[in-house]
């Protein structure tokens, strides 16, 4: 199963796809995020970074597939709600992200970026809005942890 992701129209504002992974709020620019596919039976490959949890066949393209769970130091878990979003970086899908459920994509205030301080090197910095927030990820360096450099 895919969920479409409708695309709102562009303004100033930042726009991500939240999703949840450990009980915390987590985003990706909407740019960075080629589609949404519920759980699918992923390949696991011998050898791997520990974040990867197998293959994604993406209609005949294997892309490795990161858990979002053992990335935050959460132990692994899976739900029917659990789903796969699909990462884009140079404007091809690049690789998967296993999160515990998708969101919604959400516009956030021009003004609600804060860099983030001593964090994880995949971590962009936090989206704010009112009370309620988001940790940015960074699909560039999400590539590299896949690839074994973090």
């Amino acid at each position: 199963m895919t969920i479409a992701l409708e695309r709102p129209p562009a303004a100033t504002a930042p726009l991500a796809v939240t999703f949840q992974l450990a009980e915390q709020r987590y985003a990706l620019p909407l740019d960075a995020v080629a589609q949404v596919v519920r759980l699918p039976d992923l390949v696991v490959i011998a050898g791997a970074p520990p974040a990867v949890c197998g293959l994604l066949n993406l209609r005949g393209v294997f892309l490795p597939v990161l858990a979002g769970r053992r990335l935050v130091g959460a132990p692994d878990a899976f739900s029917l709600e659990s789903c796969v979003v699909l990462v884009v970086v140079d404007g091809r899908p690049a690789l998967g992200l296993l999160v515990d459920e998708v969101e919604a994509v959400r516009r956030f205030p021009p003004d609600g970026f804060a860099r983030a301080g001593h964090s994880a090197p995949f971590v962009a910095g936090v989206l704010r809005e009112r009370e309620e927030s988001a940790i940015l990820l960074d699909p560039a360096a999400l590539l590299a942890v896949a690839a074994g450099a973090q």
